[in-house]
């Protein structure tokens, strides 16, 4: 059985072929179907990022609902622009900016978790948080996330629970 990881690698595998493809599109079921395993993956690391992982699942569906009404990033993105939408707080346009952003912390995550010894991923994830959700972040916010990277997995179980021999 596969991984929530192993689904969200084989998800941006297809978003990347699409992106870089001739006629370049994005359909909102793939981000959807991202968001949704990356809702899994989240809950899968530990009670004390369960608030992560409730803002992911409720980020894909508003991703659902925006794929009911425009199909393709392109067209919300249109949409939402042309008629001075996109910089709502609730706008689909920042929601799906807010999970770009979630994706750019796993690439960053990932990224230290191979550049650095020891068993921690506290340093990774906070190096990964700091860089890509600091500057949006208030204070308060930011202590509970850094309460919540205490009570995370080693490395050695983290790795443990993302592979997958199938």
């Amino acid at each position: 059985m596969a991984t929530p990881m192993t689904g969200i690698v084989e998800v941006m595998e297809e978003l990347e072929s699409n992106v870089r493809s001739e006629n370049p599109t994005v359909n909102l079921q793939l981000v959807v179907h991202v968001c949704r395993l990356g809702a899994q993956f989240v809950t899968s690391l530990d009670g004390a990022f369960k608030f992560a992982a409730v803002e992911v699942e409720n980020k894909a569906n508003d991703m659902e609902e925006a794929y009911q009404k425009y199909n393709t990033v392109e067209v919300m993105l249109d949409y939402e622009i042309t008629n001075g939408l996109a910089r709502e707080n609730s706008s689909h346009t920042r929601f799906h900016l807010r999970m770009k952003r979630a994706s750019d912390l796993l690439r960053v995550f990932f990224q230290e978790i191979l550049a650095r010894e020891g068993d921690s991923l506290v340093p990774p994830l906070k190096k990964a948080y700091d860089e890509v959700f600091g500057a949006y972040h208030g204070e308060s916010v930011k202590m509970a996330v850094y309460v919540a990277m205490e009570f995370m997995m080693d490395k050695t179980d983290f790795l443990t629970l993302i592979h997958d021999d199938g």
